[in-house]
């Protein structure tokens, strides 16, 4: 027997700060109280604006097959970077309490002027066993609102043309490796495969 699904209203607590919503591509600003209509097995989530995340290949199992590509899911704000960090280990042993793990450092800026994006993938540092020596990187940068039409987009100080613009549009879940949200327009940009030792970069500007 297959229970009705029924939205429950909850309140959330939103920290200082604008946040999206995540199922909904609604935009709030905090700090208050937020009452959310949801269904009983969905989680309310919000998305600080000014953050990013590190998405892996659909899998099983985390060991299941290497993290190539990862794709950055990016929601850039005017007012606050939004810093982050791959940590990677052999995930197996405790090899790690001895220094071998490799850290990544992310992240993503808008520019002075308000028209510019950078995000960053500075080169990893450290290693351990088994380590991929090159990865390919994914961009999924979610155009904050008000920025207009997109006018370029640099990979690694080069101009490139096989970017996609993906337009507003329903959305299964968060964290997609492609496709529309709900918040607004997606820029998509892949980046080649380089040595993890080689910093990244992926600048859209727009008009």
């Amino acid at each position: 027997m297959e229970l009705p699904v029924r939205p429950v209203a909850r309140r959330v607590w939103i920290p200082e700060g604008e946040w999206v919503d995540a199922w909904t591509g609604e935009r709030v600003r905090g700090p208050r109280s937020v009452q959310v209509q949801a269904a009983a097995a969905v989680t309310p989530m919000f998305l600080r604006a000014g953050s990013l995340f590190v998405l892996a290949p659909e899998m099983r199992h985390t060991g299941e097959k290497p993290w190539d590509p990862l794709t950055l899911d990016v929601y850039p704000h005017p007012e606050v970077p939004a810093p982050g960090e791959l940590y990677e280990d052999d995930g197996i042993s405790n090899a790690y309490r001895d220094g071998a793990f490799r850290r990544t450092p992310l992240e993503a800026r808008v520019e002075p002027g308000g028209k510019l994006v950078t995000v960053t993938v500075a080169p990893a540092a450290g290693g351990y066993p088994g380590a991929l020596e090159a990865r390919a990187w994914a961009v999924r940068l979610h155009v904050p609102p008000g920025m207009g039409k997109v006018r370029q987009v640099r990979v690694d100080g080069r101009p490139v043309e096989g970017w996609r613009l993906v337009s507003r549009g329903l959305a299964p879940t968060p964290f997609q490796l492609q496709g529309p949200a709900l918040d607004g327009d997606v820029v998509e940009v892949e980046l080649g495969t380089k040595p993890v030792g080689e910093g990244r970069t992926v600048e859209v500007t727009w008009a």
